[in-house]
């Protein structure tokens, strides 16, 4: 008989990678997933090959919460037992000052993972990160998002890790000193990936009547960056 099924909670789930994170947990069926966005509403139908909206049916497998990243009261009652936190937020550098693309594509991941472990002790944090290279030069504004990203990967390595590490070794010291014979197993030592796709291509929905065609953008880009045959 299988056990019941760990709890991941995934951060921007009403993204354009977000989304698609959140429709493969489902597919895959594994865990239970807890979706938490801005809005706290699954995303609107998408559209099939035949121009009319499909079926949404991978979003009733999944709780829907509304939090801000930034504010964890808003969502560290959800955190309670879950097993492992991805963050998938970030904010195009577009319309918008570099400070809050610094903190749109920074503090939004951040803050989540910081809170899942100090609070819960939550020692598994996947953040989906990005990995423009020479594309990254190319697009305007682009270095408060690339920086942004930059900050996440470096708390995961510096931080996320090296804390955990810390606070796995204090726990097994205490438990190896207690003469208890009931004593608590110690914590996991603690995990982070940082994945990191190159340029996002497709088309981005934006609300329900408007769509971004990131594909416009990014695919030249990434044409232009490419190696060629010799």
């Amino acid at each position: 008989m299988s056990g019941k099924r760990k709890l991941v909670v995934l951060f921007g789930a009403n993204g354009y990678v977000g989304r698609a994170i959140a429709k493969e947990f489902v597919r895959r069926g594994t865990v239970e997933l807890t979706a938490i966005s801005r809005s706290g509403v699954p995303p609107p139908n998408e559209e099939g090959k035949n121009g009319k909206s499909s079926s949404s049916s991978w979003t009733d497998k999944i709780k829907w919460v509304a939090a801000d990243s930034t504010k964890p009261d808003t969502y560290a009652e959800h955190l309670q037992g879950a097993s492992c936190i991805v963050t998938s937020i970030g904010v195009l550098p577009f319309g918008i000052s570099k400070e809050d693309c610094y903190k749109g594509n920074a503090d939004t991941n951040i803050i989540p993972a910081k809170t899942a472990q100090k609070v819960h002790g939550l020692n598994r944090f996947v953040a989906v990160g990005a990995s423009l290279g020479v594309a990254g030069a190319l697009v305007p504004g682009a270095k408060p998002y690339i920086e942004g990203k930059m900050a996440v990967e470096n708390f995961a390595k510096n931080e996320f890790v090296r804390d955990g590490n810390n606070e796995h070794t204090n726990a097994r010291s205490n438990d190896s000193n207690s003469n208890s014979n009931s004593a608590s197993p110690p914590t996991t030592p603690p995990l982070a990936v940082v994945v990191k796709p190159g340029g996002v291509s497709g088309t981005k929905r934006v609300g329900e009547n408007l769509n971004l065609p990131l594909w416009m953008l990014m695919d030249p880009v990434t044409m232009s960056v490419s190696p060629k045959p010799l």
